[in-house]
Formats: structure tokens, C-alpha cells, sequence
């Protein structure tokens, strides 16, 4: 039997840059700015346009008691406190692996009382769930992220 090695070149940088991948799977810590900025942005546009679906207007009764109050008639803004905490781009918990964000750990418990409604309360979700598209623009942030290395 005859033995040997055979070596490739270049497989030592081949090499370097496969770890630099398993190392941005492994910690996707500078990704979670970019996809905050995303989650942001989307939350944002979903205020400005009354919610997806569109949310149900705001009872003229309430509206009048708001505007005694000093307040202004805009759903789901009353003090400003849910709004602030659904369009942080900052992730409200975060690991290498994984981000949250929204009000989970924030100072809006009162948001679930929005996505569900109550008796006197018709339901408007101040969170809906990520659209096909949404899902694949995150997506596409973190695979940018893990081939970074690759590319280099």
C-alpha cells in the first residue's frame, strides 16, 4: 500500500474562512442593530398608517373625554408610553443567538390588553405578527451577516 499527503493550496485561508463563518452563526450580537432599525421602521409605518389590520377608530364618546383630558384623538397614543416601547430599536432582551423586540420586559404590560381587546375594548394589535416579506428581509440581515467572513 502506498500512503501519502496531498496538500491543496490554499486550504489553510479556505479554512480561516469557514471559522470566521461558525463564528457570526454562533454570536449574531452585531446583526441585532440592523434588524431593530428594521423593526423600527415597520412599527412605525403601521402607527402612521392605523395598524395592520387596520385598526377600529376610537368611540367619538372617548375621543371628547381624551380631548377634556388635554389629550389628542390618535389610536393607540394616548400617553405615548405603548408607542415608545413598540417602535425601540433596541432589542428589549438580547443574546448571541436571539433579540426581542417590542415591549416584552418594558414598561407597556397594557399592550396585550390592545392585541386581545377587552369588553369595552375592540381588539388592535399594536404587534402583528412579521409578514413573508418581513421574515425574509430579517432573514436576509443575518445571512449578510454569517457570509460576511466569506466575502472578506
Amino acid at each position: 500500500m502506498i500512503g501519502g499527503e496531498v496538500e491543496v493550496k490554499g486550504s489553510s485561508r479556505l479554512l480561516k474562512k469557514l471559522e470566521g463563518v461558525g463564528r457570526g452563526a454562533d454570536n449574531l450580537d452585531d446583526v441585532w442593530p440592523d434588524v431593530g432599525e428594521l423593526f423600527a421602521r415597520r412599527q412605525k409605518d403601521l402607527f402612521a398608517k392605523g395598524g395592520r389590520p387596520k385598526w377600529k377608530p376610537l368611540s367619538p364618546r372617548y375621543i371628547v373625554a381624551r380631548r377634556g383630558e388635554g389629550l389628542g384623538g390618535r389610536t393607540l397614543v394616548r400617553t405615548g408610553l405603548l408607542k415608545r416601547s413598540v417602535t425601540d430599536a433596541r432589542p428589549a432582551k438580547a443574546g448571541a443567538k436571539y433579540a426581542v423586540f417590542g415591549p416584552a420586559g418594558r414598561t407597556a404590560p397594557h399592550w396585550v390588553l390592545h392585541k386581545h381587546g377587552t369588553k369595552r375594548m375592540p381588539k388592535r394589535d399594536p404587534l402583528p405578527a412579521f409578514t413573508k416579506g418581513e421574515r425574509a428581509q430579517v432573514r436576509d440581515l443575518i445571512a449578510k451577516h454569517i457570509v460576511k467572513p466569506w466575502e472578506s
